[in-house]
């Protein structure tokens, strides 16, 4: 997370750098263009809170000022004081978590990476806990604030499950998917953000690489 204001280019185009998750406008950002409208980038949407409440959701374009004149847009912006402008991404932060030294039932060491999709839930609620002390959400700041809640999910998931279970799941993704809903819901909740997705799972173990590898070696000599 960063104070880093964004910039506001002659366009009146807010820059949100490839790495920003949300960004969030300032007040005296908002003067500059109640009169001469903005441009909303592609891949971006402007969540519009006053005091506190999402009350409108731009999505990509040209947002002309006169034209809106009277309008809820126009009034929102005659008084900036009261409005709270977050841009974030339009998709939704992808994140990959590795996590090493898991312990198996059987006492197994195994290695795990998921590839977790996260969204906003509630903005007003993501706005308090993430957003009012900062100008920016990374991408990478959803690992950060995670991390150990994940871990801790896949923890427990694979310590009740042996080698061959995590050899013979035919729905593993679904079945670590149920386990980090179980973990992260009441905390994800309370920070106005939701697991959307678990895209993938991968998992390795020394003890499966040099079986398969025996594996292999005896049917190459029962090959020849």
């Amino acid at each position: 997370m960063s104070n880093r204001e964004p910039d506001l280019n002659r366009d009146n185009i807010w820059i949100r750098d490839k790495r920003d998750f949300a960004v969030r406008v300032e007040e005296r950002d908002l003067r500059l263009i109640r009169d001469s409208g903005l441009r909303v980038e592609e891949g971006t949407r402007a969540l519009l809170m006053e005091d506190g409440k999402l009350v409108e959701t731009l999505r990509a374009g040209f947002i002309d000022m006169k034209s809106h004149k009277g309008g809820l847009i126009w009034k929102l912006l005659r008084n900036p004081e009261r409005l709270v402008v977050i841009l974030t991404d339009d998709a939704d932060a992808i994140i990959d978590c590795q996590y090493d030294r898991l312990v198996t039932k059987d006492n197994r060491e195994v290695a795990i990476a998921v590839q977790l999709v996260f969204a906003i839930d509630h903005p007003a609620i993501f706005f308090k806990n993430f957003m009012r002390s900062y100008s920016r959400v990374y991408h990478d700041d959803f690992e950060k604030n995670y991390h150990r809640l994940i871990e801790d999910a896949l923890m427990e998931f694979v310590r009740t499950r042996s080698m061959d279970d995590l050899g013979s799941s035919r729905d593993l993704k679904a079945d670590i998917s149920v386990s980090l809903d179980n973990h992260m819901n009441s905390r994800l909740k309370a920070d106005g953000v939701k697991l959307v997705d678990v895209m993938s799972v991968r998992w390795t173990s020394e003890n499966l690489d040099r079986l398969r590898r025996d594996r292999e070696h005896r049917s190459e000599i029962d090959d020849m």
